[in-house]
């Protein structure tokens, strides 16, 4: 048995699409492991412990071809914002409690709330061997992304002396950097990885 998903995104003005079938006994699988960690210093756990690593990074590499063929994307920021706008666009889904879900896991179901989004847009930089930090209100998770100033502009938090740019996970068109400073106080980050600038 198949799950068939199509995924859509917007970047830069131009629309991008990929069509995919997934075997459903992954997502049956993933579904079967541990989602009991509710602290989100060990959501780092998700990245490290994905049964289908390799099936994620093959998904991205595909999704950045589609990029290049579109729009020849070959800076790396740029890059990074490109997949940014794809996790942004998967469906935002409601969740009651909390469980949080391996990368693959929110790509095979079609979306997630925002420490899925979070979680899996955290898989993605360290793939693409950036660092990166969950930023965490009372009632809210999203990612920021360990760079060098000169590398991105905006809002950051930080955290021992490592500046982690904002993402919007799930809010289609924010850049990295941008905030629309709906949550306020001073968040909580925890790293997700250790790929510091």
């Amino acid at each position: 048995m198949t799950i068939y998903r199509e995924y859509e995104w917007l970047f830069r003005g131009f629309r991008f699409s990929l069509e995919k079938e997934w075997d459903a006994r992954w997502l049956e699988k993933l579904k079967s492991l541990r989602h009991e960690i509710r602290d989100p210093a060990q959501w780092d756990f998700f990245i490290a412990r994905e049964p289908y690593k390799q099936e994620l990074i093959n998904l991205i590499a595909e999704i950045q071809d589609i990029g290049f063929e579109k729009l020849e994307l070959d800076d790396p920021p740029v890059m990074l914002e490109y997949l940014l706008s794809f996790v942004q666009h998967l469906e935002y889904v409601h969740e009651v409690g909390e469980y949080p879900r391996y990368p693959m896991e929110t790509i095979i179901d079609g979306g997630g709330d925002c420490d899925d989004s979070a979680i899996l847009m955290g898989a993605v930089c360290t793939i693409l061997r950036y660092g990166c930090g969950l930023i965490i209100w009372h009632d809210h998770a999203d990612l920021g992304i360990a760079a060098r100033p000169d590398e991105f502009t905006g809002k950051y938090f930080t955290k021992n002396k490592v500046r982690y740019y904002y993402c919007h996970c799930n809010a289609p068109g924010y850049r990295i950097g941008q905030y629309n400073g709906k949550y306020k106080g001073e968040p909580k980050i925890y790293h997700m990885n250790q790929l510091y600038p």
